[in-house]
């Protein structure tokens, strides 16, 4: 019977467990002899210093949740669900790693803001996991905004750096940028390791290429191999993100030159899969400046290595950039010869974004063949696979080459039709108001949704803590044991009911949420359709208005010109000072009254504009102030230098001047931050 009851704890405490999964027994004979509350503190250190198999965690973490409950410790508690719900999310099991995170909330104390933070930020990891990034940031934030009640400023950094990790994981660059910045920000106060400091600036300049920021990104690479040995395999890398930086940057010989440096580094470790990798690039670099030769030659390099190891799979993206070249340079049969290649490649089959670029390029070739109909075929294909993939760049690319095959066919209908969805496609990616509003909605639902699962996961815990103080008094041995074991059972049946009856009142909540949502989602489409009128009608004055100031400057212009013309022509030097002194006045005129007119309207479209410069602590002169508001309306000094009448040397000068008195490192980091404001 007590055989029996075991089984049943074990599975209760550890279902994905077998019997045939167990920790070695060399780490129990060696804490044999150790008294309970040590033995637990041994788990602990074993399970968060070692590098344990999943199923030894899970097992040496219930043996820590036994004794916790036997000795009443809740930080021995809190520890071990902790670290099973890390162990559940590393295996990408989300809804064990949540449900036992669930059990943390209640064993942490009211400031303990370390294990609060822990909690909040492995919860919204798990969201994010679970396609719910809206809730996930949510609770993020909230974790967050308890950090600075940390007094240990390198735990901090730590956090900061692990965050961002996962930002990057998830494609969440902007974040993992904040993220990294915040842990350089809080390691100063203990001296950081160099390897904290080159991981920090080296995975910032990768999210800064990956947002296209590409300056800000070779500064922080730049800093990265300030912390690195040369010798060092990473620094391999980080000379290929340069060299992929400095081509997306068109400046292919810059390129060229960290794309070799990596190479030499590669040569010397005899790494394989990185040389493919950066042979592949050198070609790309060498296409890039019209140097085919030397490009096939690269390519043919790294072909070579593939068959050294083997590596099939790698043939399909430098097959790929070699037939792409071949198309480039109008040469489609040898396009064609190293696609139908990767199509017999097996690899191809199991990507199905590969697939859809092979079927791009066949479309390609067959068009600069001339052999439409065949063409279309590949075209259609890959509109297919791009939608099944959600890749509407490549999406963008079938859309135009078919509207081009169908135009040389000449059928004009067809032809615009494909036009208007490449345009459609490009044109998609759009943020409203009332979007937002309802992504917040559903997520502070299921927010709420999850505040319910873990209540009831408390609740669970707090009649087994009863449960378990009680039966202390009741015996030892094997009949406390068993007694505990009979208790769980019940614990366990009294769970499924309290599931059944939150389950009832979960759908009662759903149906009034749902009610809800339906209500505001009306109420905020009808609001962002009044706000889009109202905002597109003032864009389209403010428009007018800035092209008629533009038409009457070029005329004002054209007009001092010919009088300068007239100048010289006056024999009276009387005559002369008064055309200046008429020029300098209908300037001074011209210029206020174009300025009257673009400020009426750019303070209807940007209210606070000059407002938020003044909260930041700045005061801006009159002319400060129309340079300002003619950048924020996106015009080039080309179209200032007429309006206000000066060269565009003194627009420039006058941008520098103001970019200095804002504190900005650049004219262009100061015009993306007025088109913020």
């Amino acid at each position: 019977m007590v055989l029996v009851f075991l089984a049943s704890y074990s599975n209760l405490l550890t279902q994905e467990l077998t019997q045939n999964n167990y920790v070695s027994d060399s780490i129990f004979e060696a804490t044999k002899g150790l008294p309970e509350k040590d033995r637990a503190k041994e788990y602990l250190d074993l399970v968060s210093n070692r590098n344990l198999s999943e199923n030894e965690i899970l097992i040496l973490t219930d043996s820590v949740i036994q004794l916790a409950l036997a000795f009443n410790n809740k930080d021995w508690l809190y520890q071990a669900y902790y670290l099973r719900s890390k162990v559940w999310f590393n295996a990408k099991k989300y809804d064990s790693a949540f449900l036992s995170l669930g059990m943390t909330k209640a064993l942490i104390k009211k400031k303990d803001w370390k294990k609060q933070i822990e909690v909040a930020l492995l919860s919204g990891q798990i969201l994010y996991k679970q396609n719910q990034s809206d809730t996930a940031e949510i609770i993020i934030n909230k974790g967050l905004e308890n950090i600075d009640r940390v007094d240990d400023s390198a735990w901090v950094a730590t956090i900061y750096l692990k965050l961002g990790r996962f930002y990057m994981k998830v494609h969440g660059y902007h974040r993992a940028i904040e993220s990294y910045k915040n842990a350089l920000k809080y390691c100063p106060a203990r001296p950081p390791t160099e390897l904290f400091l080159f991981t920090s600036y080296n995975n910032m300049g990768i999210c800064n290429s990956r947002t296209n920021d590409y300056q800000e990104s070779l500064e922080n690479l730049m800093m990265a191999l300030n912390y690195i040995e040369p010798s060092s395999p990473k620094v391999g890398k980080v000379y290929t993100t340069i060299g992929i930086i400095y081509g997306n940057l068109l400046l292919y010989d810059k390129s060229m030159e960290y794309f070799m440096k990596a190479k030499n580094v590669y040569a010397q470790e005899q790494d394989t899969v990185k040389l493919i990798a950066i042979y592949t690039n050198i070609g790309s670099a060498f296409t890039q400046v019209n140097n085919y030769d030397l490009a096939i030659q690269n390519y043919k390099e790294a072909l070579t290595f593939i068959d050294k190891a083997g590596h099939e799979s790698q043939k399909i993206p430098v097959l790929a950039n070699m037939a792409m070249l071949y198309n480039d340079i109008k040469q489609p049969d040898s396009a064609l010869y190293f696609l139908r290649q990767v199509e017999k490649n097996p690899s191809l089959a199991g990507n199905k974004r590969y697939l859809g670029y092979i079927m791009n390029l066949m479309g390609s070739s067959m068009m600069l063949k001339g052999n439409f109909d065949m063409a279309i075929d590949y075209l259609e294909k890959t509109q297919t696979i791009a939608g099944e993939v959600n890749d509407r760049a490549l999406l963008q690319s079938a859309c135009e080459k078919l509207s081009e095959n169908y135009e040389n066919k000449k059928n004009y209908p067809k032809a615009l039709q494909y036009f208007q969805e490449a345009v459609a496609i490009k044109d998609s990616i759009a943020s409203n108001e009332y979007k937002v509003k309802i992504e917040e909605i559903l997520a502070n639902h299921d927010l709420e949704v999850k505040e319910k699962e873990n209540e009831i996961l408390q609740q669970n815990l707090t009649i087994k803590q009863q449960k378990i103080s009680r039966q202390k008094t009741a015996g030892i041995g094997i009949t406390l044991f068993a007694l505990l074991l009979t208790i769980s059972l019940f614990v366990a049946f009294y769970i499924i009911k309290l599931r059944s009856k939150a389950l009832f009142q979960s759908n009662l909540v759903n149906q009034a949420n749902v009610k809800i949502y339906q209500q505001e989602k009306q109420l905020a489409d009808e609001q962002a359709k009044k706000q889009d009128i109202k905002l597109n009608s003032l864009k389209d004055i403010a428009s007018k208005t800035t092209s008629e100031i533009l038409k009457s400057s070029e005329m004002s212009s054209r007009l001092l010109k010919e009088f300068n013309d007239i100048k010289p022509l006056c024999l009276n030097s009387q005559a002369g000072e008064m055309i200046n002194k008429t020029l300098a006045e209908f300037s001074g005129l011209t210029v206020e009254n174009n300025w009257g007119k673009f400020y009426s309207d750019f303070k209807v479209l940007h209210p606070t504009f000059f407002k938020k410069i003044e909260e930041q602590g700045f005061n801006l002169t009159e002319s400060e102030q129309r340079l300002a508001a003619f950048i924020k309306m996106d015009l080039r000094t080309k179209d200032i230098a007429p309006i206000t009448f000066q060269s565009i040397n003194a627009i420039n000068v006058a941008k520098s001047r103001l970019k200095n008195k804002l504190h900005f490192d650049t004219i262009e980091e100061m015009q993306q931050s007025f088109k913020q404001l």
